[in-house]
């Protein structure tokens, strides 16, 4: 007996980071991909409803001078930088957000 735990093969330990890997409302994924700065993700919560969620990133994207596309629950903003010296747009930017419910709870 240790600290009135018996010992048992049976039982599994795991450490810290397999533990944290079997919750589905953490996502480590970002500590071991690598990561394309095309592709950049970012992943937050917040108490706050979805549609508030939104709300909020619509109006400060149009307010910085942004396109906003909205669809089955996503949104998209765009910028599109075309002129003579840059007529097929490279440079634009594409921005997609879209609002996950979780029932995590600690």
């Amino acid at each position: 007996k240790h600290d009135g735990i018996q010992d048992n093969p049976a039982i599994n330990q795991m450490n810290a980071f397999q533990l944290i890997g079997m919750s589905s409302c953490l996502d480590l994924s970002g500590f071991f991909e690598k990561e394309d700065v095309s592709e950049r993700k970012t992943r937050f919560a917040s108490n706050y409803p979805p549609t508030y969620l939104f709300e909020k990133i619509e109006s400060n994207v149009i307010n910085m001078g942004f396109q906003v596309q909205k669809n089955n629950g996503k949104l998209k903003v765009i910028q599109e930088r075309k002129g003579p010296t840059n007529p097929r747009g490279h440079g634009s930017l594409l921005i997609s957000a879209e609002v996950l419910l979780s029932y995590c709870h600690s």
